[in-house]
């Protein structure tokens, strides 16, 4: 599991570090309300999920960091749709290079 927090909107996705070809189908959000949204496969299998705003109110990110699970983004000049838009082309590539058995 890692948490990238995006410090820029206080924003952070929490992924459960499962592998991208554990999933199938399209990946879609759900809004969960207080500002989360849960992304799943079409068999119900979660991928992510995304704390829009208030993510330094919810986690000690100092804490977890020294354990490793926090990435902090490098994409901090990008609005949250944004993020969202580059991870599912990057979520998409990798499965598109694994069906085709090459790694990207």
């Amino acid at each position: 599991m890692k948490i990238i927090y995006i410090e820029e909107s206080d924003s952070a996705i929490i992924d459960p570090g499962i592998p991208d070809e554990c999933f199938s189908g399209t990946i879609s959000g759900y809004d969960l309300g207080e500002n989360a949204v849960i992304h799943r496969d079409e068999e119900g299998k979660t991928r992510s999920v995304e704390i829009l705003s208030g993510a330094s109110k919810l986690f000690d990110l100092r804490a977890l960091s020294k354990l490793g699970l926090v990435e902090y983004s490098r994409h901090k000049s990008m609005s949250v749709e944004e993020f969202r838009e580059w991870r599912e082309k990057l979520i998409e590539e990798k499965r598109k290079s694994a069906k085709t058995g090459r790694s990207s």
